[in-house]
C-alpha cells in the first residue's frame, strides 16, 4: 500500500466515524428492531464531494471504498446496540414486575 492509499484510508475512516450519526442509528435500531438492522445493512452512505477536490482518482476510488465499508459497519453496530437495548429494557421491566408482584406482594 503506497502513501496515497494509506492517507486515503486514514481520512476515510476518520470522516466515516465523524459523519455517522450515532443517535439516529440507535433510534432506528430501537424502534425498528430487525428492520432497522436491515436498513443499516442496505443504506449506502455517500461521502461529501468537497473532500475530493485536488485529489487523484486513485485516492478518490480508495477513499470511497473505505468510507462506505466503515460507515456501513458503524451503522450496523449502532443499530444493533439500539436493538439490544430494546430487549434489555423489556427484560429489566419484566424482572422488576416479578420482584414487586411475587416477592413483595404488590
Amino acid at each position: 500500500m503506497d502513501n496515497e492509499q494509506h492517507q486515503a484510508r486514514i481520512d476515510a475512516e476518520m470522516d466515516a466515524k465523524a459523519d455517522v450519526n450515532v443517535m439516529i442509528w440507535l433510534i432506528i435500531g430501537f424502534f425498528c428492531n430487525f428492520i432497522g438492522i436491515i436498513i443499516a445493512l442496505i443504506y449506502n452512505p455517500i461521502p461529501k464531494i468537497k473532500r475530493f477536490f485536488g485529489k487523484t482518482s486513485l485516492y478518490t476510488l480508495f477513499y470511497e471504498k473505505v468510507y462506505k465499508s466503515r460507515a456501513r459497519k458503524l451503522q450496523v453496530i449502532y443499530s444493533l446496540c439500539g436493538f439490544i437495548s430494546t430487549y434489555l429494557i423489556v427484560f429489566i421491566f419484566y424482572m422488576f414486575e416479578i420482584l414487586f408482584i411475587n416477592f413483595l406482594g404488590f
